[in-house]
């Protein structure tokens, strides 16, 4: 990032702050990129799908199923 963009940005955070001061609003200071929080969600909403169990109902009826096959990530692992 070139020195003009960062001076830019620099100049609007000090706005920001000023604006909130004189409007007695409260910023939140953030530690983390939206790129990093978004990954951070996905990680989470990740692990949260893989330790959903998960069933399969076969239709009852005049069908015969004589063969089922279900191919999965190896990474996954089936109950028993």
């Amino acid at each position: 990032m070139g020195d003009a963009d960062k001076q830019y940005l620099k100049n609007i955070n000090r706005f920001a702050e000023k604006f909130s001061q004189k409007n007695k609003l409260n910023l939140t200071h953030s530690n983390q990129t939206l790129s990093q929080a978004r990954l951070d969600k996905l990680k989470e909403t990740a692990g949260t799908e893989l330790k959903t169990t998960r069933t399969i109902t076969l239709a009852k009826g005049e069908e015969k199923y004589t063969r089922v096959q279900l191919l999965v990530n190896p990474l996954y692992k089936f109950k028993k």
